[in-house]
């Protein structure tokens, strides 16, 4: 059963509305996602794959191009293009994407990682 389903049986609790689940659901199910299972080989190769994704900046510094007093600019990988493009953001929403990847006090810096790990051009 998936999410839209248990939402419409009335099993998936939230605080949203559910006319508000619907259409994040909706639009979640339509994207693209990479999905792609890896076998595990062993404790510590899986170790060292999710290590990867600890403690590092959300955008390594050799990304980024141009920065100016109103606009960042920095590369990204487009999976679908299957390219490295330019993106850019106004410094306001730059900031506001960015927060999103700093973990609260006293919490883990582990971000998404393998199957949890959505591949699209922000």
């Amino acid at each position: 059963m998936d999410l839209r389903a248990a939402l419409t049986k009335g099993l998936l609790a939230s605080d949203t509305s559910t006319e508000k689940l619907r259409v994040l659901l909706k639009t979640q199910y339509e994207r693209w996602w990479n999905l792609y299972v890896d076998p595990i080989r062993s404790k510590w190769h899986f170790l060292r794959y999710v290590a990867r994704y600890v403690r590092r900046p959300p955008i390594a510094q050799h990304r980024f191009t141009k920065i100016t007093d109103g606009e960042v600019e920095f590369l990204t990988k487009d999976l679908k293009q299957k390219r490295v493009v330019t993106t850019r953001y106004l410094i306001e929403d730059f900031v506001d994407a960015l927060a999103e990847h700093v973990p609260d006090h006293y919490r883990h810096a582990m971000r998404r990682f393998g199957c949890w790990h959505t591949a699209h051009n922000t």
